[in-house]
């Protein structure tokens, strides 16, 4: 009877074990009035981003909901002032991230933030760095803005990110897709590596590491000696931008414990090599003052009920789209439609974008997105993918809209079926149904079989056969 509390005692530090949250930290640090830990939810996140990287003329103040302690992170002064635009984002291993945080912001007050999957962060930063480019009259791929290209990339190289990124975004960044580029299997050389002394004693876990931390040399051996030019040099290579996008740091967490001598010389090289990227970008300006923008980010654990929505919604503005005689009311489907759903694997894909009068209008769920207008279901699902139509539903949420009618592509001499609201997943249903209705009838056959087997074999034999046969009356036949 022992070994049973003995047992749960033993798994309950397993259980109680959580993952650290995602923190946001700013420099100049905000003054702050409240010693307790502040939350921020995805919109305030948002708010406070968009505040201090100086274009908060394109947000809303989220709704505030009575609590009103988040406000202190926008600060007195805010990101209007001119002066470097500094974001650093650190993806952490199950640990977090305080191992390497770099001392810049070590006295900084670290603002909670909501867990949500590293590209809906990235995709907040891009957006607000390419709105604050626009804003200062700079080309987003000039000398100027460093990193930003790199999470242009990065947001392109996950699959089905057109359809996800939202119309203004994707407007920036182009809707074009980057063609996969093969990296040479060749060790690079590296020369001048100023910082970066002792790399050798890192493994293969720390190659992503390395050539991140290299690209940070890069930008301050460049930059400083852009500043020991005379006065008649080119004064326009200061940075007025800079995005930071450290990632390798995840995969050493993955390969070796906190307590390894490689994590713990990993992680004090990252923060030596941030810290001073950091301090060399700060002595860039002498009459203003950067503004340091930090985002540690732990692994994202998705829950396991969840609908896939736009990258960028959960940063929406909490305040309301309409007033109260602007809401749109539920509407009721008319008694003639037939209730059939887009969404179903059943529909018909080869519709087209103009429906007859006697065709039904398809009738789309509430859980599902519905397009105001067919130019933005375009713009928003990059066309459906390619893989179906649009075509005009009718919700019973917000009336007449418009959804993705997916069908039938052929790659490779491959037939495949698209299913979503972006035509983004494979429909496997019609293969499954086929294979489940297969097999069972053959289970359905075979079992018919061996009963039909069973009773001949126990079947008695006639008298005339029996007699004929030699054995006796009411014998059986094997």
């Amino acid at each position: 009877m022992l070994l049973v509390p003995l047992a749960l005692s033993a798994l309950l530090p397993l259980t109680v074990a959580a993952a650290p949250p995602a923190q946001l930290r700013l420099y100049p640090s905000p003054e702050t009035h409240s010693t307790s830990t502040i939350s921020l939810s995805a919109p305030q996140a948002n708010a406070v981003l968009a505040h201090h990287l100086g274009v908060a003329q394109y947000e809303k103040l989220p709704l505030t909901n009575g609590d009103r302690r988040w406000e202190e992170a926008l600060g007195s002064s805010g990101g209007w002032e001119q002066g470097q635009k500094v974001v650093v984002l650190l993806e952490c291993g199950k640990e977090g991230c305080d191992d390497f945080i770099p001392e810049t912001f070590a006295a900084s007050k670290a603002y909670e933030l909501p867990s949500l999957p590293v590209h809906s962060w990235t995709a907040a930063i891009t957006l607000h760095l390419h709105r604050l480019a626009t804003s200062l009259g700079l080309d987003p791929n000039s000398p100027v803005v460093v990193g930003l290209d790199s999470f242009v990339q990065g947001l392109k190289s996950l699959d089905g990110w057109s359809g996800w990124v939202g119309e203004e975004l994707g407007a920036r960044i182009g809707w074009d897709k980057i063609k996969e580029t093969v990296k040479a299997a060749v060790e690079p050389v590296r020369q001048n590596l100023g910082l970066l002394t002792d790399v050798d004693f890192l493994d293969e876990s720390a190659n992503t590491l390395v050539t991140e931390m290299e690209s940070l040399v890069t930008l301050v051996d460049t930059y400083a000696a852009s500043a020991s030019r005379s006065d008649d040099g080119p004064q326009g290579e200061t940075p007025q931008i800079v995005a930071v996008h450290i990632k390798g740091m995840k995969a050493i967490c993955d390969a070796h414990s906190r307590t390894s001598e490689t994590y713990q010389r990993a992680a004090s090289l990252l923060r030596q090599t941030l810290t001073a990227t950091l301090a060399s970008l700060s002595n860039e300006q002498e009459s203003q003052q950067p503004t340091f923008v930090l985002l540690t980010l732990p692994p994202y654990s998705p829950p396991f009920f969840r609908k896939r929505a736009a990258w960028l919604s959960p940063f929406a503005s909490g305040v309301n789209r309409y007033t109260s005689t602007q809401r749109p009311r539920s509407v009721a489907p008319p008694a003639h439609v037939k209730r059939s759903t887009i969404f179903s694997p059943s529909a018909d894909a080869g519709r087209k974008v103009r429906r007859a009068a006697s065709t039904p209008q398809p009738i789309v769920p509430s859980s599902k997105t519905c397009f105001e207008s067919e130019e933005q279901l375009k713009n928003l699902t990059a066309n459906c993918l390619d893989r179906g139509v649009g075509v005009k539903g009718l919700s019973t949420r917000s009336g007449d809209c418009w959804v993705c009618s997916c069908g039938k592509t052929t790659e490779g001499g491959k037939t495949k079926s698209w299913a979503g609201e972006g035509c983004e997943k494979e429909d496997l249903s019609g293969d499954f149904v086929l294979l489940f209705f297969s097999g069972l009838g053959l289970l359905l056959i075979l079992f018919v079989s061996v009963l039909l087997l069973y009773n001949v074999g126990t079947t008695e034999l006639p008298g005339t056969l029996s007699s004929v046969s030699g054995a006796g009356a009411g014998s059986k036949r094997d």
